[in-house]
């Protein structure tokens, strides 16, 4: 399907749709296995506005897995609602608008955000994907500096 605009030709891919919408689906299910199904092995993952002693980069399947199997076994729910898809010119290259609502085991606290990610796929997989939220928002739906440290590595403050 192609959408004309003033500007660029937009290309709709049914495919790269169905893997971004398969990767936020296997977040919605906690599934990691699943989650990491989606993921070239040379994929990574870059989040310009992490704060301080969080990630911005995640590269490698393996440090994906590292990070996701951390984060997503101390979540008791998470959903993904108002998914809005915008195609570029390069069908491989998707920006996507969503809205995370996720609750903490521990606390039963939640942390809500919204994103601006933009995917990009080789061969079927995401290659690489860039995530842009709110880091005040992330901090402050930490009350535990415990789980912080645990989900994301960060040095305890003496």
């Amino acid at each position: 399907m192609v959408f004309m605009s003033k500007f660029t030709i937009k290309i709709a891919n049914a495919d790269a749709e169905a893997v971004i919408e398969e990767f936020l689906d296997a977040l919605e299910a906690i599934s990691v296995e699943r989650f990491l199904n989606v993921w070239h092995e040379n994929g990574v993952q870059v989040m310009p506005y992490a704060p301080e002693g969080f990630p911005a980069r995640l590269e490698g399947k393996k440090a994906i897995r590292r990070q996701y199997a951390i984060l997503l076994a101390e979540y008791k729910s998470i959903r993904i609602p108002n998914r809005i898809f915008h195609f570029t010119n390069d069908p491989n290259r998707v920006w996507v608008e969503l809205q995370s609502e996720i609750q903490f085991k521990a606390t039963g606290k939640s942390y809500n955000n919204t994103y601006v990610c933009l995917f990009i796929l080789r061969d079927g997989k995401i290659i690489e994907y860039k995530e842009y939220f709110n880091p005040l928002i992330l901090l402050n739906s930490f009350d535990n500096p415990a789980v912080l440290r645990k989900c994301f590595g960060t040095p305890s403050k003496q």
